[in-house]
């Protein structure tokens, strides 16, 4: 709490860093960095004054803006910055964990008055580690950690650009809310373990490092709830580019993931699935399997073990 507090003193509500000259040859243009301050239990606003100074040599200017609530990222790529976002900065670095850069992506993409011609014109979006998942910045510059931030910077500051798949998600009863996502998207008990783990576990970080409060919120959430949504269905609608669509009407479902690369269900051998190949995947999992069975098979996947028939009858798997 120390650090973030004196991160914020020093550059809330937000602050203008110069950078290298406008008159130098090789000027680039202005970056703007969004903190989310609290991400990585601190680690972001540790690493913003390094991440600036790795940073200054290459852009005009560097505007820093301090998250100082939950969803502050993406009220600030929805709302406080100029609607000529897409104009404005030449790149908009997110130091965070992989919720921070989803708020930015959800953020931009839901600014009031977007059309997919504007969606097309918006800043280049960077993800720079700074939280305690960051398989973003892993995924597009090979950057997993925080002690790698000198490296993404030097990525960030070559302005080669890349595309990324996204998935817009809509719900049938509430077709106003749109939600996006460049990596996965899930539901039932999965959910159940995230909340879990971030308001129950959050202390294992310092003695088991930072995503082992997911394992402690899986023993949790399956001890917790265990059948209780073997009741609940599911109903969905895949829409790709080209409005070809595939409609499943019904599927029991304890737990899904919809994946924004092709994973290989049998072997899980994810380290093979490539992050933007234009592929997905739906994994359902139909009932619960039971504590013991469903940390086998927790453990298994991880091994690439062949799955027995019992997991695999009762795993719904779409492949596109």
């Amino acid at each position: 709490q120390r650090i973030i507090q004196k991160f914020l003193d020093e550059y809330a509500p937000s602050k203008l860093v110069e950078g290298r000259s406008a008159d130098a040859d090789d000027a680039a243009g202005d970056c703007l960095l969004i903190v989310s301050s609290t991400s990585g239990f601190g680690n972001a606003s540790r690493l913003a004054p390094i991440v600036v100074e790795y940073l200054r040599p290459h852009f005009r200017s560097i505007k820093i803006i301090p998250t100082t609530h939950a969803g502050h990222v993406y009220e600030i790529m929805q709302n406080e910055e100029p609607d000529d976002l897409c104009q404005s900065y030449q790149v908009a670095v997110i130091l965070g964990g992989d919720g921070a850069f989803s708020e930015a992506v959800n953020g931009m993409l839901n600014r009031p008055g977007i059309d997919q011609e504007k969606k097309k014109k918006m800043v280049t979006l960077a993800h720079c580690p700074g939280g305690s998942g960051c398989s973003t910045s892993g995924n597009t510059m090979g950057v997993w950690k925080g002690s790698d931030v000198e490296k993404a910077c030097q990525i960030i500051a070559k302005g080669k650009v890349g595309k990324l798949d996204v998935l817009e998600v809509t719900n049938e009863r509430r077709s106003e809310k749109r939600s996006y996502s460049i990596s996965t998207v899930a539901g039932g008990l999965f959910t159940d373990i995230v909340e879990l783990a971030d308001t129950h576990y959050k202390w294992t970080y310092s003695i088991f490092g930072p995503t082992a409060r997911y394992a402690f919120g899986m023993v949790h959430a399956l001890w917790k709830f265990g059948t209780r949504d073997n009741h609940r269905m599911i109903r969905y609608t895949i829409t790709t580019s080209d409005n070809q669509s595939e409609r499943v009407e019904v599927l029991p479902t304890n737990g899904f993931s919809l994946y924004n690369d092709g994973r290989p269900m049998e072997h899980a051998h994810y380290s093979k699935a490539k992050f933007d190949d234009g592929t997905m995947s739906l994994v359902l999992e139909k009932h619960y399997l039971g504590l013991m069975k469903h940390l086998k098979y927790v453990g298994d996947l991880a091994k690439g073990k062949t799955l027995n028939d019992d997991v695999k009858d009762n795993h719904f798997v779409c492949d596109n």
